[in-house]
């Protein structure tokens, strides 16, 4: 179970840190990388 979590926090950082690299003028694939 805490694994299935761990893997939610990240997909959904990956999401966030897509659309804020989107925002900023980047592409997505940047802020997904970082």
């Amino acid at each position: 179970m805490e694994f299935v979590l761990q893997l939610l926090l990240i997909l959904a950082g990956t999401k966030i840190a897509g659309d804020l690299a989107v925002r900023v003028g980047q592409p997505a694939v940047l802020g997904k990388l970082l």
